[in-house]
């Protein structure tokens, strides 16, 4: 898979310390020979969705040489996500406290469902994203929900990457949370970093790559 950077207006302005348009950082984009699409969230993700419904399971898994073929639950919604341009940790533990809590209620395409199975490795501290930070109720799943009750998620049960009600989802996993980690109307820029530019695998250095055309 090639690596993937989104950014919104408001992130790339925020960064750069210029006050662009879109169309302002599209030219700019254009003027350093890189690859990239404008999109919303919601779309790439419905996009991507049926691409991975027929991977199998596999614990680990690489987003980079697996996907779409094969994913652990976590690297699923990190690649679902990662074409949508929006990164986030790699770990169920991490991905759980980086992701803004709702409801149950207020549930949204989109939105992160953590469970504990009760088996295998549940952690209850964050790894990479705020090391040691506690999560007292152990975390070792997450899925993506779906609207209509429905949950998307790659599990060790059935083999691979499957659509569950989420009625028949807490029969086996008990829920912890749910999170959502991006605003999914929101409109972003998703750059292909090319395999000979590695240094520009970081938001901040190719947003500042990209600024110094104008500067």
């Amino acid at each position: 898979m090639n690596y993937k950077i989104g950014f919104s207006t408001i992130e790339f302005n925020q960064i750069s310390g210029m006050q662009l348009k879109s169309t302002g950082i599209e030219d700019l984009l254009t003027k350093n020979h890189l690859e990239y699409k404008k999109i919303i969230v919601e779309n790439i993700l419905k996009e991507t969705i049926p691409v991975c419904i027929n991977a199998v399971y596999k614990n680990p898994s690489s987003m980079r040489t697996d996907a779409p073929k094969a994913f652990s639950c976590s690297s699923l919604i990190s690649y679902l996500y990662t074409q949508a341009g929006v990164w986030m940790p790699s770990l169920s533990i991490d991905k759980y406290v980086f992701g803004a809590p709702v409801s149950k209620e207020d549930l949204k395409f989109g939105d992160l469902v953590f469970s504990n199975t009760g088996k295998g490795v549940i952690r209850t501290e964050t790894v990479e994203y705020r090391p040691r930070t506690p999560v007292p109720e152990g975390v070792d799943h997450v899925g993506m929900y779906m609207g209509e009750n429905k949950i998307l998620h790659a599990t060790k049960k059935f083999g691979g990457v499957v659509i569950e009600t989420l009625e028949d989802f807490e029969k086996t996993s008990k829920i912890v949370g749910f999170r959502r980690v991006a605003d999914i109307n929101e409109e972003r820029l998703v750059v292909t970093i090319p395999e000979d530019k590695k240094e520009l695998q970081n938001k901040k250095k190719l947003i500042d790559k990209i600024a110094k055309c104008e500067k």
